[in-house]
């Protein structure tokens, strides 16, 4: 029995910052309902980065992908994010060039 779904790699974590900006843009409320947050969770849930014997029945649900795209929102805000040193990274990298974040976001989808 699995009772906790792998750790974030880097790459499902630029999904969900170029998730983030798209919710951003759009204006709307971040929710697990929001098509955005839905489809970014099937796609995780078809990446191939994590064996199935390693997911439990909540991998990557919209709940949970709503939460890790909430803390690339308070990164945007200027708040701190305590213990997320892979989210900081990512932010860095990405935060000041959203084309290039696109970019490398459609290359990690097409793996799906």
């Amino acid at each position: 029995m699995i009772h906790r779904n792998p750790d974030w790699l880097k790459e499902e974590l630029v999904l969900a910052l170029d998730a983030w900006f798209q919710v951003k843009a759009s204006g709307d409320r971040l929710s697990r309902k929001h098509p955005i947050v839905v489809k970014l969770s099937q796609t995780l849930q078809e990446l191939p980065f994590h064996p199935k014997s390693k997911k439990n029945s909540e991998f990557r649900s919209p709940d949970g992908v709503r939460r890790r795209i909430g803390y690339f929102a308070q990164l945007d805000q200027g708040k701190e994010v305590y213990g997320r040193h892979l989210y900081q990274e990512v932010w860095r990298e990405f935060k000041n060039n959203p084309s290039h974040l696109r970019i490398r976001a459609d290359e990690i989808r097409n793996l799906a």
